[in-house]
């Protein structure tokens, strides 16, 4: 049957802790942060991370898996709402009903409500009556029992709930690493996409190569010389993901969207993609030229003898020739 908290004790504690003390000096989306570290590092996988409106009122989707007494591993489906609210200040049922219309809808295998105050007991009685009814388990996190799995993560506890002065460069070294982390098991075994070097303590610069081709000059009759591998580097700000890295091509490019000094124009606007999403856009990008068929005026390169090439291959594809 499908279960709310832990256990009855764990569902009670949020009453008997600090109602958001611990986590008053973060703000909602550095608690948001905080959330999705923790998910992270207790083993939730393809984690995403989306904000405002219009994402049906979900923060987080993740994936659990889960391994069955025959050895057989289940992937579950996870929803996670992220609630911060101050010192006595509840959720209530006013909070939940969305999320509860929505994950109805959407039928995930759980849905976790995460809140560094904690819930009322309306809000609790409410989810107990639903429980016999929805598809998917409900569980809630209140602010004592967070408090206890922080406790699990001293690395995670020292940068949200202890370190002030530098924490935003500490949130941002945290999510480079744990992004690393991601990506390199993502792209195990991808040849396309080939991370060199991590560079700087903490890591602030990733060197890659992607492949795909692409022109690096034309020759003395104008005909685009190719090659099929660019190394590039991504350097994070401070304040990374709220700020995007920026993007410099270490080889030749002759690119719309390349500078020719390196520097790339690069139009991604997720800040909270996945840094798979965010190179695999980057890639197809460099290699694919298709967001020049709408033709100039080009951000960064304006070369005659680039923008003669696009339009004799745009003429040939729209012609079939």
């Amino acid at each position: 049957m499908p279960e709310s908290g832990y256990h009855a004790s764990d569902a009670m504690r949020g009453n008997e802790g600090n109602s958001g003390g611990t986590y008053s000096g973060l703000d909602p989306e550095d608690f948001e942060y905080l959330c999705r570290a923790l998910l992270h590092d207790m083993g939730f996988q393809n984690i995403q991370w989306r904000k405002g409106g219009r994402d049906r009122g979900r923060d987080i989707v993740a994936e659990f898996a889960r391994t069955e007494p025959d050895g057989r591993i289940v992937l579950e489906k996870w929803f996670i709402e992220c609630k911060h609210h101050g010192p006595g200040n509840p959720v209530g049922v006013q909070h939940l009903q969305t999320k509860m219309a929505w994950a109805e809808a959407e039928r995930p295998d759980y849905l976790l409500i995460i809140t560094s105050s904690y819930l009322t007991p309306d809000a609790k009685d409410w989810i107990e009556s639903l429980t016999p009814l929805k598809p998917f388990r409900i569980r809630y996190w209140e602010d004592s029992h967070l408090e206890d799995l922080v406790e699990r993560y001293p690395t995670l506890k020292r940068i949200y709930c202890e370190d002030r002065v530098p924490g935003r460069e500490l949130r941002a070294a945290t999510t480079i690493r744990r992004q690393i982390e991601d990506l390199q098991t993502q792209i195990s075994g991808d040849p396309s996409i080939v991370l060199e070097e991590v560079l700087g303590s903490p890591p602030d610069r990733l060197l890659f190569t992607l492949r795909g081709e692409a022109i690096t000059a034309f020759n003395e009759r104008g005909d685009p010389v190719f090659s099929d591998a660019h190394r590039v580097m991504l350097i994070f700000p401070t304040d990374y993901p709220r700020t995007l890295p920026q993007v410099i091509v270490l080889t030749p490019i002759v690119h719309p969207h390349v500078y020719t000094h390196g520097t790339v124009c690069y139009g991604f606007n997720d800040p909270l993609a996945p840094l798979l999403i965010f190179m695999k856009g980057l890639q197809r990008m460099l290699t694919s030229y298709e967001e020049e068929r709408a033709g100039p005026p080009f951000p960064a390169n304006r070369d005659p003898r680039l923008l003669a090439f696009l339009r004799a291959k745009y003429q040939s594809e729209n012609t079939g020739t």
